[in-house]
């Protein structure tokens, strides 16, 4: 009976697990660029029974959360109009460098221009590499294979630089940083640095974000279905605390 509490217990914890990951993914249900949490679950170590002399048989001992990764299905492009808002439609993210020098990624960004005129996040991150837009440009316009163009007081465009951007093997080894921004890791694999529309890897939307890949409809319905799970285990341990409780007073 103390197996069957344990057993109870572990899946009491994955449920609830499973319940704030998607408690998260509801709430941030209109955050831009957001990407929905995936939770894999597997078995505990098991241990090996044996009755009667027969041959011993596995016993599972529980459940646990195998691994927690972010879906990295793209989200449906919102029109901002703004120059310096851009997505990935496809594969592939930006390579930014936050404030404290490290090198992070992320798929949809709201750039603007600092005091430089670099291209930057709210939080300070620069796009790498750094893309400097000279003082009094105008209709500046990046296009899908990641070229900048501007009109720099003259009536001929003019070829500022180029934006490449970066794919992983493994998009799920990547490591959530907050804000939209990941960090690689040696699960992910080393970034693959590609042109725009180029080795598997997406093009750049000008004057867009990408909205959030959270199902709405579908997140309620699991995140109901799960709470329904969680009420069962806890009727189960109910169950086995009153078997216990019995077997106490018999003793």
């Amino acid at each position: 009976m103390y197996t069957a509490l344990h057993i109870s217990a572990t899946g009491l914890k994955a449920q609830d697990a499973r319940i704030q990951s998607l408690s998260q993914d509801i709430s941030n249900f209109r955050t831009t660029g957001y990407k929905r949490e995936e939770i894999e679950f597997c078995e505990l170590m098991s241990q090996s029974s044996q009755e009667n002399n027969a041959f011993s048989h596995p016993l599972g001992k529980g459940v646990k959360v195998g691994s927690i990764y972010k879906n990295f299905q793209p989200g449906v492009p919102q029109m901002t109009e703004n120059p310096y808002d851009l997505m990935i439609d496809g594969n592939g993210f930006f390579l930014v460098q936050t404030a404290r020098g490290e090198m992070a990624y992320l798929r949809s960004a709201a750039f603007h221009l600092d005091a430089q005129g670099n291209l930057q996040l709210r939080n300070g991150a620069k796009l790498i590499p750094s893309i400097m837009i000279p003082e009094g440009s105008t209709n500046v316009q990046i296009s899908k294979e990641g070229e900048v163009k501007i009109n720099a007081g003259k009536e001929d465009e003019t070829i500022l630089a180029q934006i490449r951007i970066v794919t992983f093997q493994n998009e799920r080894g990547l490591i959530n940083l907050g804000d939209g921004l990941y960090q690689a890791t040696l699960e992910s694999g080393e970034p693959i640095h590609a042109l725009p529309g180029t080795q598997g890897a997406g093009v750049i939307l000008q004057g867009a974000l990408e909205e959030s890949n959270v199902d709405l409809v579908s997140s309620m319905m699991d995140l109901i279905a799960t709470q329904r799970t969680y009420e069962m285990g806890t009727r189960v341990m109910n169950v086995v605390d009153q078997m216990l409780g019995a077997t106490a007073n018999i003793v």
